[in-house]
């Protein structure tokens, strides 16, 4: 196998996701689940926020993995060990994920620093084997060990200051690719392998959604009218949100992502945290006839769908350089806008019609996309 890294034009070279892709991301399935069952079980504002701070580490592992394959990935024995290693730290990130607010935090701790230390080793590799390369890995390495001494550091720390001190390592972590973009840009993305790879992890969390849903409907002790409506218009949902997202990466974005990509993949944490709470909403909109949480699920819908559609609309309106970007995110403002008028609607009119409506304005909204998909310039 070639040893060295594929930092020679990467954009030219068509590239797919490897099975060591496809079973690193097996673990993720499991640590999302984990997640959003804790949330699923206690449906309150704290309890939101508290799976919105743990999904940034499911998401920043998973993604801290996939931009350095993307890169530097070295495709030989030691790669797959180093990779397999990491699967072994996420599983027992996946473990200890609903005790990671608690006293035995320090558990979740070790698990996510075990896996940022692997990180670190597969970013030396690069170091010492590829010369060329070390002023773009450097300030990664650099600020990455800082992140991880943090970490270190917040496993003898207790309760709240480890989790400050979380937070302080995340906002360091995120802005040093920032800071590094215009070296960044001499090892430029592969632009048919991160669309798939981000495409996959699409498909982890609409896989969750499903698996919501049907739990929901193997719960319910009574069928009705509306229960059954509901069961049926979630699954069309989903449906559908596959369809937005999907439709658009395959015809407008897979080979043709310039540059560093990091807004393309910061967006995208919200693009995942949107679907994930859409379908917990979605899941307590089927059981609503017996539980007192109607009006939290359809708000939990319209928060997930935002947080869906909006950054899709400014990776478009990026994305089409000879088409003002407003035209995009003024048609998600339009959407939201629309979401929120019905759920008020609904809290104070109590229809139970709200996932019906919901459902028919995300497919007329589905097609007013295609229709300005067509009325774009055959080279974009």
């Amino acid at each position: 196998m070639d040893d060295s890294p594929k930092t020679d034009s990467p954009q030219q070279q068509e590239r797919h996701a490897t099975w060591l892709e496809l079973f690193y991301d097996l673990i993720f399935v499991i640590a999302i689940g984990q997640l959003t069952t804790f949330f699923s079980n206690d449906l309150t504002l704290v309890s939101l926020w508290q799976f919105v701070l743990l999904f940034i580490p499911i998401w920043w592992a998973w993604t801290g993995h996939t931009m350095y394959a993307n890169r530097f990935e070295l495709d030989d024995q030691g790669h797959r060990i180093l990779t397999l290693t990491q699967v072994l730290g996420s599983l027992f990130m996946a473990v200890f994920i609903q005790e990671a607010l608690l006293k035995e935090s320090y558990l979740f701790a070790c698990a996510y620093l075990f896996i940022r230390l692997v990180l670190l080793t597969m970013y030396l590799r690069v170091f010492y084997r590829e010369p060329d390369s070390r002023k773009i890995v450097t300030p990664l390495l650099i600020g990455f060990s800082i992140g991880a001494t943090i970490w270190l550091v917040s496993v003898f720390t207790p309760p709240p200051g480890r989790f400050y001190l979380w937070v302080i390592s995340w906002l360091l972590e995120f802005t040093i690719p920032w800071l590094n973009h215009k070296r960044l840009r001499k090892v430029p993305i592969h632009n048919t392998h991160l669309p798939e790879r981000f495409g996959l992890f699409v498909i982890i969390v609409l896989g969750e959604s499903i698996l919501r849903i049907t739990r929901a409907v193997i719960n319910l002790e009574l069928w009705q009218f509306f229960t059954g409506a509901n069961a049926i218009c979630s699954f069309i949902l989903i449906v559908l949100i596959w369809w937005i997202y999907f439709d658009y990466i395959e015809e407008f974005v897979t080979g043709k992502i310039k540059g560093t990509g990091l807004l393309y993949t910061y967006l995208h944490f919200f693009i995942y945290l949107g679907i994930v709470i859409l379908g917990v909403g979605l899941e307590y909109s089927i059981l609503s006839h017996i539980s007192t949480l109607a009006n939290v699920a359809n708000l939990l819908m319209v928060i997930g769908i935002t947080l869906f559609i909006l950054p899709l609309g400014i990776i478009q309106g990026i994305n089409f350089k000879q088409v003002p970007t407003r035209r995009f995110i003024i048609s998600s403002l339009g959407l939201i806008v629309v979401m929120v008028t019905f759920y008020i609607l609904e809290v104070n009119l109590k229809t139970f019609y709200f996932l019906p409506v919901l459902t028919l304005t995300i497919f007329i909204y589905l097609l007013f996309q295609r229709f300005q998909y067509s009325r774009l310039p055959d080279e974009i």
